[in-house]
């Protein structure tokens, strides 16, 4: 069962870190599809790369396992 949530969270991170690396690396693009300027998309990118980050990275380091079991 363990490992069945650590494939979820390395899964969950993925998504995380491939979505915001798109929101920072193309934020015109996105800009001019929805009403949020260029460096909106680019802080909410920065976001979804550290909340990916944080999914593996805070269990690993045993601070706040239950938090990011919840996440």
């Amino acid at each position: 069962m363990n490992a069945l949530f650590w494939i979820v969270r390395i899964v969950l991170a993925l998504i995380f870190v491939s979505g915001g690396a798109y929101k920072i690396t193309s934020p015109d693009a996105l800009a001019s599809m929805a009403a949020m300027p260029a460096l909106g998309w680019r802080l909410l990118g920065a976001l979804e790369v550290a909340g990916g980050l944080l999914i593996v990275v805070l269990p690993l380091m045993g601070r706040l396992p239950s938090v990011a079991s919840a996440a």
